[in-house]
């Protein structure tokens, strides 16, 4: 039996929005396979705040394979791309 290795995106976010991105992490996953699946759409939101926070979102191989489609597909790097659907959640 294999062990899954796990990815650790670093993404930067404001400082105050810390504890609810650890929050609404899972909400982010489900977030990913509506984009894909053609039920929601993606838009980049950028907040004008200073990003002086860092947090990290670990996910699955899969998930990280989700992500690097999305990034792809809407030429963005995967860090702007889970900050984009953190912020569309809040």
């Amino acid at each position: 039996m294999r062990r899954q290795r796990n990815k650790y995106i670093e993404v930067r976010i404001p400082h105050e929005y810390q504890s609810i991105f650890y929050e609404k992490k899972e909400l982010i996953k489900q977030e990913i396979d509506k984009i894909l699946n053609g039920q929601s759409e993606f838009k980049l939101i950028e907040k004008p705040d200073v990003y002086d926070g860092k947090v990290f979102f670990t996910i699955d191989q899969l998930y990280y394979d989700k992500l690097e489609e999305l990034a792809r597909k809407y030429n963005t790097k995967i860090p702007r791309l889970v900050r984009s659907l953190f912020f569309k959640l809040i």
